[in-house]
């Protein structure tokens, strides 16, 4: 419900409040012959006490109401305050992206151009196409692979030669010290004549 509707029905309340009160004062306003019957001002008394409750009661209301309306014609203005600094901040925010974007391409562009002004400078500089170049720079790494490829075959063979007569070392230790003995012991004992036999 807005503001407009809110006092609007206000406006009406009050209207409905001031007929009611001239109604209940006019219906009730004793005849003659009435008045006399009920001995005169005490109904009228008891009218204007109910009007004037009424009265109080109706103008309670309309504060009542009428501070409803300013409570939430205070939030509605909070939050549309709130509302307005976030639009400004997604604005400021969204011009700086944009911004940012632009820079961005300026800076792509202008590195496009600078990588085309290299290729033709290395171009005029060599004397070379870039298709040559790029044939040129393939046979220079096969070549360099190829000697890198002969150097490390070249380290592994040594490399096997080298424990490949460790191995063989230990081997041949390992067989002299176990023929060793018994060659030894078999070579030492010789046979003596013993004198008894004969």
């Amino acid at each position: 419900m807005d503001t407009t509707s809110l006092l609007l029905s206000l406006v009406l309340g009050v209207v409905l409040l001031a007929a009611v009160v001239a109604l209940v004062l006019v219906v009730g306003r004793p005849t003659g012959r009435r008045r006399a019957e009920e001995g005169g001002t005490s109904r009228r008394d008891e009218d204007g006490r109910q009007i004037d409750a009424e009265i109080v009661r109706q103008r309670d209301e309309v504060a009542r109401l009428r501070d409803d309306v300013e409570r939430r014609e205070l939030r509605l203005a909070d939050r549309e305050s709130r509302l307005d600094a976030e639009n400004r901040q997604l604005d400021d925010r969204s011009a700086e992206l944009t911004e940012h974007d632009a820079e961005l391409d300026h800076r792509r562009s202008r590195l496009a151009g600078l990588e085309t002004e290299r290729r033709q400078e290395l171009q005029r500089v060599s004397g070379l196409s870039a298709d040559e170049a790029r044939a040129e720079l393939v046979t220079g790494l096969e070549h360099e692979a190829r000697l890198v490829a002969a150097r490390t075959v070249r380290e592994i063979e040594r490399t096997a030669q080298e424990d490949g007569e460790a191995v063989a070392r230990r081997i041949l230790t390992t067989a002299i010290q176990r023929l060793a003995a018994p060659q030894t012991a078999e070579s030492v004992v010789s046979l003596l004549p013993c004198r008894a036999t004969r």
